[in-house]
C-alpha cells in the first residue's frame, strides 16, 4: 500500500477486480467528508458492450458503490451513454440493454434503494458550458460529485485513456465530435461504414479482420479502402474467404495503390488527430476539474492494449484512487512504464508525484503502443 496525504492518492495491488480491504479503508480519508449525505454520480466506462473486457467490470462497480454507501453517500446514480454505432454493433437498443449485457443489474441487486442505473442523457439534467471562446459543449449539470470509474487502455488517438478521458462521457454524445478533427482515421467513421453494410458483408468483413490478424484501426482502415465497400468486392472476398485463398487477398492489398498511398499518409494524419484531440481534452479537463469534484478510481487489473474497443488485456494488477483523475492516470502511466512525454493533456500534475515507493510493472509500452511521436508534429 502506498499513500500520500499531501498528494491525495492511494495505490494497492489488485487481482480479478477485487478491491483490497486496506485500500477501501484508506479511501475513507479521501472521500468521507466529500460524499457523506451527498448525491454522487458514478461514471463507468461503457463505451463498447460488445466487448465487456474494455468496459468497467461489474464486480469493481459493485464494490465502489458499496464503499460509497459505507461512507454515507445519500444517493448514487450510475450512468453512461454510448453512441449509436456502439449500440448497433453491440446489439443493444438502449442503456438498459447495455447495462444488462454487462451484468450491472445483477451485480447491483439489493442496492436499488440507493443506487440507480441511468442513461445520462435521458434521465439527468444538463447545461451548456463555455470552455473557451470557440468551444462549448453540453454536460451533465448534477450531481456535483463525480466518481470516474475507469480502466487503463491504449487509445488510438489520445494514446492513453483512463479516469481523465472517461470524464468526456459526461458530454452530450452529439457534442463529442467537437473533440475530434474530421480526418478519416477517426475510429467512429469506420464504424459508420460498418453500419452501412448488409449482414452478409459485415460477417465477411469480420472474418477477414480475424483471419488477417488485424488489431488496430490503422490496420483496418486500409482494408476498408482496399475493398471499397461495394457489394461486388464483398462477393469476391466472401468467395475467397470460403476457399481459404488468403494469399490472393493479401496480393490484392499489396498491389493496391490506394493502400500504399494511404499508409504513406497515415502517420501524419494520426499525429494531427492526436494533437487536436489532446488540446480539446486538456481544455475540457481544466474546466471540469475547476468546477466539479471529480474522484478518479482506476481498475488496473488489466491494461487494454492495441485498441480501446477491441483490445487485448495485459495483466497489470493495480488499483489507484485520487481526488484528481489526472493524478490517477499519471500514476498509472508510471506504474506501467508508459512514456507520458506525448500526453500533454495529463501534464498539469507533472513533477508533483513522488514515485520512489511505487511498485513496478513489466509492461513493454513500445510493443503495444501506436507509433505516434512528437518528432513529426
Amino acid at each position: 500500500m502506498v499513500e500520500s496525504r499531501s498528494l491525495k492518492y492511494i495505490i494497492s495491488r489488485i487481482e480479478n477486480h477485487r478491491i483490497p480491504a486496506e485500500f477501501s479503508q484508506q479511501i475513507d480519508n479521501l472521500l468521507t467528508k466529500i460524499v457523506k449525505k451527498k448525491n454522487v454520480l458514478v461514471k463507468p466506462n461503457v463505451v463498447f458492450p460488445a466487448n465487456p473486457q474494455v468496459c468497467t467490470d461489474p464486480l469493481f462497480l459493485l464494490q465502489t458503490c458499496q464503499m460509497l454507501l459505507r461512507l454515507g453517500a445519500r444517493d448514487i446514480s450510475v450512468g453512461d451513454t454510448i453512441p449509436e454505432w456502439s449500440k448497433s454493433l453491440s446489439n443493444v437498443s438502449s442503456m438498459t440493454d447495455a447495462y444488462s449485457k454487462l451484468g450491472y443489474y445483477d451485480a447491483l441487486k439489493g442496492l436499488e434503494e440507493h443506487v440507480h442505473l441511468v442513461d445520462l442523457w435521458e434521465e439527468l439534467p444538463h447545461e451548456y458550458v463555455q470552455i473557451n471562446r470557440n468551444f462549448s459543449v453540453r454536460v451533465i449539470s448534477e450531481p456535483d460529485i463525480i466518481i470516474s470509474l475507469s480502466l487503463p487502455k491504449i487509445h488510438s488517438e489520445a494514446i492513453f485513456s483512463g479516469c481523465a478521458k472517461n470524464l468526456m462521457g459526461i458530454v452530450h454524445p452529439d457534442d463529442i465530435i467537437k473533440f475530434h478533427s474530421y480526418f478519416p482515421t477517426h475510429a467512429e467513421s469506420r464504424y459508420r461504414d460498418i453500419l452501412g453494410m448488409t449482414e452478409v458483408e459485415r460477417e465477411a468483413f469480420k472474418g477477414l479482420v480475424e483471419k488477417l490478424g488485424l488489431q488496430t484501426f490503422e490496420e483496418v482502415n486500409p482494408l476498408f479502402l482496399g475493398m471499397t465497400l461495394t457489394k461486388n468486392t464483398y462477393d469476391k472476398y466472401v468467395n475467397l474467404l470460403s476457399e481459404g485463398s488468403w494469399f490472393d487477398i493479401l496480393r490484392d492489398f499489396a498491389s493496391s495503390k490506394v493502400l500504399s498511398t494511404y499508409l504513406d499518409e497515415l502517420k501524419k494524419l494520426k499525429l494531427e488527430q492526436s494533437h487536436f484531440l489532446q488540446i480539446k481534452i486538456n481544455e475540457f479537463l481544466k474546466y471540469i476539474l475547476s468546477n466539479r469534484t471529480c474522484f478518479g478510481l482506476l481498475d488496473a487489473t488489466f491494461l487494454i492494449a492495441y485498441d480501446q474497443h477491441a483490445g487485448k488485456p495485459f495483466s497489470v494488477g493495480f488499483v489507484i484512487g485520487s481526488l484528481n483523475p489526472v493524478v490517477t492516470d499519471r500514476i498509472a502511466l508510471r506504474l506501467m512504464k508508459i512514456s507520458s512525454s506525448q500526453l500533454f493533456y495529463l501534464d498539469d500534475c507533472h513533477g508533483c508525484i513522488s514515485y520512489e515507493k511505487l511498485p513496478s510493472s513489466n509492461i513493454d509500452f513500445e510493443s503495444i503502443c501506436y507509433p505516434i511521436t512528437t518528432d513529426t508534429k
